[in-house]
C-alpha cells in the first residue's frame, strides 16, 4: 500500500511533450532512412549519367573516325583524278586528323557494350586504308612502291570500306540501344528521385513543425511554471493576497514614487481578537474561512489602488496611496469595520466575540519607510487593543 500511495501520476503536459518528443525523434529516424535510399538513388542516377556522357562521347568520337575516312577518301580520289596539289593538301589534313582521332579513340575508356577487340579491328581496317591511299597517290605522282600481294587497290578499298562502314554502323546501333536503356531508367530514377525528395521534404517539415510544436509548448509551460512560482512566492497561498516580501518590495517602489512627487499616504495595520478561539473551538478550517472571507471584504471595500497584503496568521496590512489628509483616517477605519460587519463572516458559527483592531501610520508624519511605518501602525494597534476606543467587534454570527 505504501508503494502505491509514493507511485504519482505524471502530469498530462508531461505525458504530451513525451509524445511529441518521440514523433519526433521517429520523424528524424524515417528522414535518415529515406534520406539513405535517396542517396543511394541519386548516387545510381549519377552514375548512369557520367555512363551516359560516357558513351555520348564515345559515339561522337566514332562518328568522327567515319566523317574524317570519309573526308580522307575524298581528298584521295580527287587527286586522282585532277593531280590537283588543293587536293592532295585537303587529303593530308583530313588524314592527320583521322589518325589524332582514332587514335584518342583507341586509348579511351571503352563504355558498356562495346568490345575492345571490335576498336582494335576497325583500327587497323583504317590503317590499311590509309596505307593503300597512300600507295595509291604516290603511285599517281610516278612514285614506284612495292605492289600488294593478292590485291589490287581498287579491290582492296572497296573491301575494306564496306567492312569499315559496316563495323561503324553495327556500333552505333548498339550505343544507340544503349543510350536509349539508359535514359529510360535515368527517367524513372528521376521520377522516383522526385517522389523520394517530395515525401523527404514533407517529413522535414513535419519534423520541423512538431519541432517547433514542442518547444512553444514547452515555453508555454516554462513560462505558466515561472509565473506560478513568481505568484506563490509573492503571495499568501490561502487569501492570495500579497505577502510581506511583496508588500516591501511594493512600498519600497510607491513610496520611492511619492518622494518624487510628495503627498500623503498611509499604512493601516489590522489584527483579529479572538481568532484563536475560532481555531480552538471550530478547528483550522473554520479560522480558514474566516480569514478567506475576511480577506474578500477588506479587499472589496479599499480601493483597487490601494494594496491589501496578509502578514500572517491573522494580521494583515493595507497600504493606501494617496491620503487627501490625516483626518480621513478614522472614517476610513469606520467604513473598514462597517463593511465587514454588515453580515457574519461564517453563519453557521455561535461566535460573536471576535473583532478587529486596527492601528495606522502617516507618511511622511510618522515615517519615511516602509519598516518605520508599519512598526508605528503596529504599536498604534496594539495600543488600541483593550482600550475604551477600541472598535466595536465584527459579528459572524449569533450564538448557539
Amino acid at each position: 500500500m505504501a508503494s502505491l500511495h509514493q507511485t504519482k501520476v505524471r502530469p498530462r503536459w508531461i505525458r504530451v511533450q513525451a509524445i511529441l518528443l518521440f514523433g519526433i525523434l521517429f520523424v528524424i529516424f524515417l528522414i535518415l532512412v529515406f534520406g539513405t535510399l535517396t542517396l543511394k538513388d541519386s548516387v545510381s542516377f549519377f552514375r548512369e549519367m557520367h555512363g551516359q556522357e560516357r558513351l555520348m562521347s564515345f559515339q561522337h568520337r566514332l562518328d568522327t573516325v567515319l566523317v574524317d575516312f570519309l573526308d580522307t577518301e575524298s581528298g584521295q580520289r580527287k587527286y586522282l583524278l585532277t593531280r590537283n596539289p588543293v587536293f592532295l593538301v585537303s587529303y593530308h589534313r583530313s588524314r592527320d586528323r583521322l589518325v589524332a582521332v582514332l587514335n584518342r579513340l583507341i586509348r579511351s575508356d571503352f563504355p558498356h557494350p562495346v568490345d575492345p577487340g571490335t576498336i582494335r579491328t576497325l583500327a587497323r581496317l583504317v590503317r590499311e586504308k590509309l596505307r593503300e591511299m597512300d600507295w595509291a597517290i604516290r603511285l599517281r605522282r610516278g612514285y614506284l612502291g612495292p605492289a600488294l600481294p593478292g590485291h589490287g587497290p581498287r579491290d582492296f578499298l572497296n573491301v575494306s570500306k564496306e567492312r569499315i562502314r559496316l563495323i561503324i554502323s553495327r556500333l552505333d546501333r548498339m550505343l544507340e540501344t544503349e543510350s536509349a536503356r539508359i535514359r529510360l531508367q535515368a527517367e524513372r530514377q528521376e521520377s522516383r528521385l522526385g517522389i523520394t525528395a517530395l515525401f523527404f521534404l514533407s517529413l522535414l517539415l513535419v519534423t520541423l513543425f512538431l519541432g517547433y510544436t514542442y518547444l512553444w509548448r514547452h515555453n508555454r509551460v516554462m513560462h505558466g511554471l515561472h509565473a506560478l512560482l513568481e505568484k506563490e512566492a509573492a503571495h499568501d497561498p490561502l487569501t492570495g493576497l500579497p505577502n510581506r516580501r511583496f508588500l516591501s518590495e511594493t512600498m519600497e517602489w510607491m513610496l520611492a514614487r511619492v518622494a518624487r512627487n510628495p503627498h500623503l499616504c498611509a499604512v493601516l495595520y489590522l489584527d483579529l481578537d479572538g481568532f484563536k478561539k475560532v481555531n480552538d473551538r471550530f478547528g483550522h478550517q473554520a479560522g480558514d474561512r474566516l480569514l478567506i472571507e475576511f480577506s474578500r471584504r477588506l479587499v472589496s471595500h479599499l480601493r483597487k489602488g490601494d494594496l491589501v497584503a496578509r502578514l500572517g496568521g491573522d494580521e494583515f496590512v493595507v497600504f493606501l496611496d494617496p491620503l487627501e489628509s490625516s483626518e480621513g483616517i478614522p472614517g476610513i477605519v469606520d467604513g473598514i469595520v462597517a463593511r465587514l460587519n454588515e453580515s457574519p463572516l461564517i453563519p453557521e458559527l455561535g461566535l460573536n466575540e471576535v473583532g478587529v483592531s486596527i492601528g495606522w501610520a502617516i507618511y511622511p508624519e510618522d515615517g519615511n519607510d516602509v519598516d518605520g511605518l508599519i512598526a508605528v501602525a503596529d504599536r498604534r494597534m496594539y495600543e488600541r487593543k483593550g482600550s475604551a476606543r477600541k472598535i466595536p467587534s465584527i459579528r459572524f454570527g449569533e450564538d448557539s
